[in-house]
């Protein structure tokens, strides 16, 4: 797409490097060759340089409060917001993200986290019963990269009725 860019962040920084950076070179690497070619990886961004027309990237950035300037400003046409551990991203943090989609034609914001907190934006997210957002929901049973005996020793260690093994 055209004028195209992406934020990815967390809310610490040694999630987004020692997590999320990880997996994003662990998956660039089993990419065939010639799609390699096609991106240039650092520790705060991914350039998409298949293009020489377009600007398209994603850089990294702690969503944290104390890096508001870092946050804001990052307007394009297709703006995307991906936080990973969002359940982690403070309320302030959140809204000064969501504003930067206040311009652009495809702006979006993915939220990915485990539902560990019963209070934040991610958790009212999922307790509103709005059509704002579109919601999905992975169980750790259906996954085939969780192993299978570690969901029987959460069951046996929290209980079924717990929210640590929901």
């Amino acid at each position: 797409l055209p004028d195209c860019r992406i934020l990815i962040t967390s809310p610490s920084f040694n999630q987004l490097t020692r997590v999320f950076y990880a997996e994003l070179v662990k998956w660039y690497r089993r990419m065939p060759e010639q799609i390699q070619e096609k991106f240039r990886i650092t520790r705060e961004r991914v350039d998409y340089k298949a293009t020489k027309k377009f600007n398209q990237f994603a850089s990294l950035v702690t969503a944290s409060v104390e890096n508001k300037e870092s946050l804001q400003g990052g307007h394009a046409d297709n703006y995307v917001i991906f936080a990973d551990e969002a359940s982690g991203v403070s309320e302030e943090a959140f809204d000064i993200l969501l504003g930067t989609l206040s311009t652009g034609k495809g702006g979006r914001f993915i939220q990915v986290s485990n539902p560990v907190r019963s209070s934040g934006r991610f958790f009212q997210v999922f307790q509103n019963d709005d059509n704002k957002w579109s919601k999905l929901h992975f169980s750790a049973h259906d996954s085939p990269n969780v192993n299978k005996e570690w969901i029987e020793e959460m069951r046996e260690t929290y209980g079924e009725d717990s929210d640590l093994y929901r």
